[in-house]
């Protein structure tokens, strides 16, 4: 009921025109940066916050042309960095680089002239392996069992909405653990379930991560800037010293690599204020990136550590009004 209530607050918010009106009183020099998954022309067998629905996303996009100016993310930067920014401008981006950014996703973009950064996680490019976190759902979409049993609970999987509370717990308990123990049990879960160990994603799937084809046909288009996100996905404060380096080191060769251009960004997995620390950021600055996002929300304004910039995560379940709201950074004026 509060959840419903919130957004009829929020519908009535966006329908007056006030999102809008904050943004131009209160926050004109400062940039929105946009945060997503994966873009699907149809839902997974267990939905997934991370996975949201072509319809929903053309509207979103449709809602940016007509009122932001869109910029490229290093462009946006320097206007930061200079405070040249003066009205509504806003920055896409995706994390972890899922097949569907460039088959369901760049049409759309495309078609609107919309530039867009993606976040890739380069040891999982020219694979059919996939974020762990989707290893998860695509466990729990194809068991047949109806629960089982995890470290002493026993997890529900019996019907839609069940699979759905269960995938949601799964990855919450997870994140905290080590990044080679979180894998292990990834493992461990999907066994229990009565699936393989190793999950590998078809060319259809959901899942499934970009190949170098389709990420030079996205680097040549123009529109589209490529950062680094890990090599493995692994949350950077879980690595030890040695690991943090490597899996920072290597994902940026690697989007070099692949795209034959100068890698500059970085986003870090999970992205909150206890996933990445100093020691970090001090080797992205050594390997000359010029920015990192987090997934903490807010607005980015001139004097933002371009370090430790926010976005504002937009899902599967974001709805026109909330979308509306955030990057007009109305809620943050709430707050």
């Amino acid at each position: 009921m509060k959840a419903l209530l919130r957004e009829c607050a929020t519908f009535t918010f966006s329908a007056l025109g006030l999102p809008q009106r904050i943004h131009r009183r209160g926050y004109a020099n400062c940039v929105s940066i946009i945060m997503y998954h994966g873009v699907v022309a149809s839902e997974p067998d267990v939905p997934d916050w991370c996975f949201l629905q072509r319809e929903r996303f053309t509207s979103q996009m449709d809602y940016l042309a007509r009122h932001f100016d869109v910029l490229p993310l290093g462009e946006a930067v320097a206007r930061l960095s200079e405070d040249r920014v003066r009205q509504p401008t806003a920055v896409i981006t995706f994390d972890d680089g899922f097949q569907n950014n460039h088959d369901v996703a760049f049409p759309v973009l495309k078609r609107l002239g919309l530039p867009f950064t993606i976040y890739l996680t380069t040891g999982l490019v020219d694979t059919p392996h996939t974020v762990w976190f989707c290893a998860i759902l695509d466990a729990i979409g194809n068991t047949t069992l109806s629960s089982f049993q995890w470290r002493g609970e026993c997890l529900d999987v019996g019907s839609a909405r069940a699979r759905m509370r269960a995938s949601v717990h799964l990855q919450q308990a997870l994140k905290s653990l080590p990044h080679a123990q979180l894998l292990t049990e990834v493992d461990h879960i999907r066994k229990r379930l009565g699936c393989e160990a190793g999950v590998a994603a078809q060319p259809w799937s959901p899942f499934r991560m970009l190949d170098t084809k389709s990420i030079r046909d996205l680097s040549d288009s123009g529109l589209v800037e490529f950062g680094a996100h890990t090599h493995t996905h692994a949350i950077l404060s879980r690595l030890p010293p040695a690991q943090r380096e490597q899996e920072i080191t290597c994902s940026i060769r690697e989007v070099e690599r692949l795209t034959g251009r100068a890698c500059r960004h970085f986003a870090y997995p999970n992205g909150g204020r206890h996933d990445y620390d100093g020691a970090s950021v001090a080797l992205l600055k050594a390997l000359r990136m010029t920015s990192a996002v987090t997934t903490l929300p807010g607005p980015n304004a001139p004097g933002t550590d371009p370090f430790a910039l926010r976005r504002y995560g937009v899902g599967a379940w974001t709805s026109m009004s909330r979308f509306k709201t955030m990057i007009h950074h109305a809620l943050h004026r709430a707050a």
